[in-house]
């Protein structure tokens, strides 16, 4: 958040036309999820200084549409453009990256990476498709989002760039990014006008900073507060690719995730299923290794299996061909040649039967790791679960209370092509609808003496910014909230400021939540002691 702007008008092709002053400047609204918009208002007449005669302004007659605003250096575009008949016009114009909304976008079954393309494979490079088409390119990406990284046995590192399947893409590039990329590869994206690059940043490392306590005193004129639960889901059917087996890769055995953190935390279920959906938790989580650690083992034997079937195949195909062999040579009377695929063809029956033994060893074997993989799964479906002395979980009680706090949805998305890529996919989403969505309109008196920034993205003395924590604090109540500043608009002509701030980190399901910091023990430690943390710097950052 800056306290001081330039603003530059120029034409399209970015010849500078003059300098706007400030205070024809009416407002600035920033959006974490969205287009930043700007309005000013541009008289007709201004005093001349010298004479104090009313004259025409020079830059009234220079106001077009799709003509540029410079705010030092991020470009806007102007928009709307309108003429009131009172001797000034008033001026909307929105991030530049509005321009991609106009051009469209548009293709077939291909696969997509950031980086790297592969046309031999049908892979494109989001990158060089981006520049082709519209000018711009990906800028700064976070490495776990471009790539998948795991460590070998041996500890060496994989480094693998992260693909995702689009069956059908017609649409604006706009939408293409801020919707369809931004979900696939679970992030933000942030669009540098001054350069033309999108940078994507990962939820988890985007903002999240703890440092502003925000109180109602003096300085809050206004405030409102909306709770919606509408679309509260706590459970998430998964659907993706029609090879993608959902089932096989969960250790429940369910073709869908849950997540009942809301109804728990508040403690709208009883304490006996409180307490029966915790050790329920707490076993699938002790069961997990065991179970990951046979279904390698499964993949690793059926691999050597594929293998041997293969082979085994052209074992018999070579049967078959030496039949032929000696069948043509018994024809002419060909004894020698004959003798000789007769007694290839022996050898070849001799593999046939060491093949055969291994195969069926191998398929005894995974029989016998399926049959311990469904007996853990068996422990891990609610129905059948039990504890560590082989005692249920879940009565028949239980089970039927819990069934009042299951409220489902599908997630349907065929551009994963690992299937625990899209099940983390599923989780993060599952985490944003499985409680309400909390959101604060705030009107404050405007502290913009108060503010700094770091030439990065905006700030309150360089502690908060788009995307960070703030603690709203109800001294009647004594009440705390944790919440996002999700939006903000400077009004610069009444000299108030206006935030917004959400639980959630977009309007989207794919959002951050507040919740997942409780689950990060580094986040749950700053949250127990944030009060204590934040009343340091109070003298600096209470509002």
């Amino acid at each position: 958040m800056k306290k001081d702007y330039s603003y530059i008008l120029t034409n399209t092709s970015g010849k500078v036309i003059g300098m706007i002053p400030p205070q024809y400047v009416d407002f600035l609204t920033r959006k974490l999820d969205d287009i930043d918009e700007l309005q000013l208002t541009i008289p007709k007449y201004i005093e001349n200084r010298i004479t104090f005669e009313k004259e025409e302004y020079f830059l009234y007659k220079e106001i077009l549409n799709e003509r540029v605003i410079l705010l030092n250096n991020e470009a806007f575009i102007i928009k709307d453009i309108q003429d009131k008949g009172e001797d000034y016009l008033v001026i909307t114009a929105f991030s530049k990256e509005i321009k991609l909304q106009k051009i469209d976008i548009k293709f077939e079954e291909a696969y997509v990476r950031l980086f790297t393309a592969n046309l031999d494979d049908n892979i494109f490079s989001l990158n060089d498709l981006l520049y082709e088409q519209t000018g711009w390119r990906v800028g700064y990406v976070e490495e776990n989002i471009a790539y998948t990284i795991t460590t070998n046995e041996d500890g060496s590192i994989n480094k693998e760039e992260n693909i995702r399947w689009q069956d059908s893409v017609n649409t604006n590039w706009y939408d293409y990014l801020h919707k369809t990329i931004a979900e696939q590869f679970n992030a933000f994206i942030f669009f540098n006008t001054s350069n033309k690059t999108i940078n994507l940043y990962s939820e988890k490392n985007y903002g999240e900073r703890l440092g502003l306590y925000l109180a109602k005193d003096q300085y809050i004129t206004e405030i409102t507060k909306k709770t919606d639960s509408s679309d509260i889901t706590t459970r998430l059917e998964l659907i993706g690719d029609e090879e993608m087996d959902i089932v096989g890769a969960t250790v429940t055995g369910y073709s869908f995730l849950e997540n009942f953190s809301y109804y728990i935390e508040n403690r709208e279920m009883s304490d006996e299923l409180i307490d029966a959906l915790a050790l329920y938790y707490k076993m699938v989580e002790i069961r997990t290794p065991e179970w990951n650690e046979l279904q390698k083992v499964k993949l690793e034997k059926q691999s050597l299996l594929y293998d041997k079937q293969r082979d085994f195949a052209n074992i018999e195909a070579n049967i078959i061909a030496c039949d032929s062999m000696i069948k043509s040579y018994n024809a002419v009377k060909d004894s020698v040649n004959e003798a000789l695929w007769v007694t290839k063809k022996a050898e070849y029956i001799d593999q046939e039967t060491i093949y055969k033994n291994e195969i069926k060893k191998l398929q005894d074997e995974i029989a016998l790791l399926d049959e311990a993989i469904l007996n853990i799964t068996l422990l891990c479906k609610k129905e059948t679960a039990t504890d560590e002395n082989g005692k249920l979980i879940f009565t028949t009680t239980l089970l039927d209370e819990l069934k009042e706090f299951v409220s489902t949805d599908t997630y349907q998305e065929d551009s994963f092509l690992r299937v625990e890529d899209f099940i983390e996919a599923g989780k993060l989403k599952l985490e944003k609808i499985c409680r309400p969505t909390n959101s604060f309109s705030i009107s404050v008196i405007n502290f913009m003496a108060r503010l700094l920034d770091n030439d990065f993205r905006k700030h309150w003395n360089g502690v908060i910014g788009l995307g960070d924590i703030i603690i709203l604090y109800d001294k009647e109540t004594k009440h705390e909230e944790l919440i996002f500043l999700t939006e903000y608009t400077q009004d610069f002509s009444e000299n108030e400021l206006s935030l917004t701030l959400s639980n959630k980190k977009k309007s989207s399901d794919n959002a951050r939540d507040i919740a997942d910091l409780l689950r990060d023990a580094k986040y749950t430690a700053r949250s127990l002691n944030a009060k204590n943390y934040l009343l340091m710097r109070e003298k600096y950052n209470k509002l």
